[in-house]
């Protein structure tokens, strides 16, 4: 169909914001994009989106538009894996962490759910550490942790790296309260584990306002100026701020989102880890062992 690249570049467009990042989704140049752009408006004889120097906007046909080419871009995609792969079907086991399991997952279950609708994925949610000794004992396919940058050990695949930063509400006072709130995962995150050390060995004095292996509730309680707590970069919003010397606090360490694969993948399994590296951006690499101390979220 005539349309099809340019549906795919408006509808990569809606959903990185922008012509620029939509060409790196899609593969193409910028310039490309745009002229798809061009090309499907004339044929539709309508304007999609309103332009401005800092974002784009649907316009109310480009909103008509987005409804009706998402639902071809799914149909086409299935019928190609239903063509292409026939026998593409199973089930597997996915472990996440929470944060992961809330921010990341629904994406890649959603791309393997169009593409693939024979493939099953069931998730189980939990924190790395439990999530390491059910992967050991069989119970998971796949399965995503996180782990601290500097420990002996390096389990599966590194997927990407953050950092961990302390955060408070933007204009918010909460860090300046004695002893200082924090709001933080349960026991044995990494981010935990990093944000009490540091403030044991600098003497401040702290209490733990707000537990939950959610980080739903982290963000909560920052944006009503209730407490700081060490999140990763990734997570600071427009309604945050990222506290640093000047506010009393000091730097914290890095942690590695990684993959385990126990078993030789199946065709099913190899279709999830590439959604998920994907996602991630970047391919995974092999592990080295290091020196230090394993602190397994």
């Amino acid at each position: 169909m005539g349309l099809s690249q340019g549906k795919l570049a408006f509808v990569a467009i809606v959903d990185t914001g922008g012509f620029g990042s939509a060409a790196k989704k899609v593969n193409r140049t910028p310039s490309a994009v745009s002229m798809q752009i061009k090309k499907l408006e004339g044929q539709l004889r309508t304007s999609l989106f309103v332009r401005s120097s800092q974002h784009v906007a649907l316009t109310q046909s480009g909103e008509k538009l987005l409804f009706y080419a998402r639902r071809l871009l799914a149909m086409s995609n299935e019928v190609v894996a239903q063509l292409l792969t026939p026998d593409l079907a199973g089930l597997v086991t996915l472990g996440a962490p929470n944060d992961i399991a809330e921010r990341t997952l629904p994406r890649v279950l959603k791309e393997i759910d169009d593409a693939y609708p024979s493939i099953t994925v069931n998730v189980v949610v939990g924190n790395s550490e439990t999530l390491i000794d059910r992967a050991a004992m069989g119970q998971l396919d796949l399965t995503i942790v996180n782990f601290a940058s500097d420990s002996a050990v390096e389990p599966g695949e590194l997927l990407a790296s953050e950092q961990i930063v302390w955060v408070g509400s933007k204009g918010g006072i909460a860090y300046r309260r004695e002893p200082l709130p924090l709001a933080l995962y349960g026991s044995g995150c990494i981010w935990r584990e990093a944000a009490v050390k540091q403030l044991e060995e600098s003497g401040r004095r702290y209490r733990i306002a707000y537990a939950s292996n959610h980080s739903m509730m982290q963000r909560s309680v920052i944006g009503a100026d209730l407490a700081v707590a060490p999140l990763p970069a990734s997570y600071v919003t427009e309604d945050m701020v990222v506290l640093g010397k000047m506010e009393g606090f000091s730097g914290l360490p890095s942690f590695d989102i990684r993959m385990i694969t126990v078993t030789e993948p199946t065709p099913p399994m190899q279709i999830i880890i590439e959604r998920i590296k994907a996602v991630f951006g970047g391919d995974m690499r092999s592990s080295l062992p290091r020196k230090t101390k394993c602190i397994p979220k």
